[in-house]
């Protein structure tokens, strides 16, 4: 249980330090850029999705595994 928390707080401040540092683009290069950082946005939200649900599987296997 322990893991799995650290691993979500984990992922979420490097989630909402990307936010801020697309919002600090938006800022200055908002039109040109958009769609270059909504894909890399998308990529980094599909990146830490897959690799969340991975280190959960593999952590409930072992877990398991062990038991």
């Amino acid at each position: 249980i322990y893991i799995d928390t650290y691993l979500f707080i984990y992922i979420y401040i490097y989630i909402f330090i990307y936010i801020i540092f697309v919002l600090i683009l938006f800022n200055f290069y908002f039109i040109q850029y958009f769609y270059i950082i909504l894909f890399y946005f998308i990529l980094f939200v599909f990146y830490f999705i897959f690799l969340n649900l991975f280190l959960i599987i593999v952590y409930y296997f072992n877990k398991n595994f062990i038991l």
